[in-house]
């Protein structure tokens, strides 16, 4: 069966990345912190097939990849929306995550941009991390 790439996966898969994103925002931060740090500008890459179509309570292993703006599998998968993240002079790896979601279904991407707050933030997390 083959589905045709969608921009928007539906509702209930949007709400899947969100309560990822949440759940696991401490180590996102960490590691695109750290990415940044390594690489820099880039985005945090999540193959969606690694916990959207496991069983609630199953233990996973899921793969989360910093990519750099400039690595060619990056800038095969985003679209203009996330090129123009990174030619935003505003973007401040330090306050703000840089998520994707590679889909499993449609070979969609579905990312987003979060901005932390105060001691929530990419680099607050990173350096408190780091410090432990």
């Amino acid at each position: 069966m083959v589905f045709q790439r969608k921009d928007f996966p539906g509702e209930k898969v949007r709400r899947q990345y969100i309560d990822f994103i949440q759940i696991n925002w401490a180590l996102l931060c960490t590691v695109a912190y750290t990415g940044f740090l390594e690489k820099g500008k880039g985005m945090v890459v999540v193959p969606d097939e690694d916990f959207i179509t496991k069983p609630q309570g199953v233990l996973a292993e899921i793969r989360i990849t910093f990519m750099a703006e400039n690595d060619p599998v990056l800038q095969k998968l985003i679209g203009d929306q996330e090129r123009g993240w990174f030619l935003d002079a505003s973007l401040s790896p330090d306050r703000t995550l840089l998520i994707g979601f590679v889909r499993s279904l449609d070979d969609g991407f579905s990312s987003f941009r979060v901005d932390g707050v105060g001691e929530n933030a990419p680099k607050q997390i990173h350096e408190r991390n780091k410090a432990t």
